[in-house]
């Protein structure tokens, strides 16, 4: 990161429990913080009371299954602006797409089991050859059209 700019200050908030402990009361005098999945399912309770500018997940598809630790952890952080980036842009279904807009925008896509009501089970008709025509198609446009 210092490659390419000078003027910022970045830490790794890594390292056994006892090491975080020292940096935990530090970070916000850093820029950035840079962190892993298991850390911030680990230590939550000491990141979820600051708030952050950016909250940038790389291999963000870690967190398509919301009802994991790590995803339940990282939803909790808070920050005005949240980005995702991940090499897997497709997901399996369209809970973990849910999963992953519910992290960058919560609450847009209602809870889960409304989506799931909603999108994933005519979906899931559809692609069964169950569902009436144009059923399940509002979804896919909306999803487009805020990407």
């Amino acid at each position: 990161m210092l490659k390419y700019t000078d003027n910022l200050r970045p830490v790794l908030y890594t390292g056994n429990a006892r090491e975080r402990t020292k940096l935990v009361a530090k970070l916000t005098s850093y820029d950035v913080v840079i962190t892993s999945y298991e850390v911030v399912r680990n230590d939550i309770q000491n990141m979820e009371d600051i708030y952050w500018l950016y909250c940038v997940l790389d291999e963000g598809h870690v967190i398509k299954n919301a009802k994991t630790k790590v995803t339940k952890a990282v939803k909790c952080i808070r920050a005005q602006h949240r980005l995702i980036l991940s090499g897997t842009p497709i997901q399996n279904n369209v809970l973990e797409l849910w999963s992953l807009f519910d992290f960058l925008m919560p609450g847009f896509l209602g809870t889960e089991a409304v989506f799931n009501e909603r999108f994933g089970k005519p979906i899931l008709s559809n692609r069964d050859g169950k569902a009436k025509s144009g059923e399940a198609g509002g979804l896919f446009c909306s999803v487009i059209s805020l990407v």
